[in-house]
């Protein structure tokens, strides 16, 4: 039986224990803050951007992440998974989603072994979050 892995950024809000119990990666987004950088969510726990979001100028925003921190995280997964679904925030809101589709496109040159599927989800936090679980549940049950 094929092993999917599955990937999504830091702005699906799982839970630490859910991402453990389904082996989700998780590449962390950038979130900006009144013009600030915080790496998401090492240095940006839910209840520092809600105290955050709240004394705001602007709205917060997500930094696109790297296409190399996303190759990264492929060609570690692909090591142990045959395929890779990606789940990302939908690409309306952030340049996340172009991002993961340039790594693809860089680890398919590499990799031919790997099938790597981006979606685009369409929405962001809950929302997302929702659907990388029903794609992890699913995954593990084969």
């Amino acid at each position: 039986m094929s092993r999917v892995g599955i990937v999504t950024d830091s702005t699906s809000c799982l839970p630490p224990d859910m991402v453990k119990e389904y082996d989700i990666r998780i590449v962390p987004a950038t979130r900006m803050i009144d013009g600030k950088a915080y790496s998401d969510p090492v240095g940006l726990t839910s209840d520092v951007f809600w105290h955050l979001f709240k004394g705001a100028k602007e709205m917060p925003t997500t930094g696109a992440i790297s296409a190399g921190a996303f190759a990264a995280t492929f060609l570690e997964l692909s090591k142990s998974v045959d395929s890779i679904l990606c789940i990302f925030v939908s690409k309306a809101l952030s340049a996340i989603n172009e991002s993961a589709v340039q790594a693809s496109e860089m680890v398919k040159s590499r990799d031919s072994n790997t099938s790597i599927e981006i979606i685009d989800s369409k929405t962001s936090t809950g929302a997302m979050g929702f659907l990388v679980m029903e794609a992890a549940r699913a995954a593990q049950a084969g």
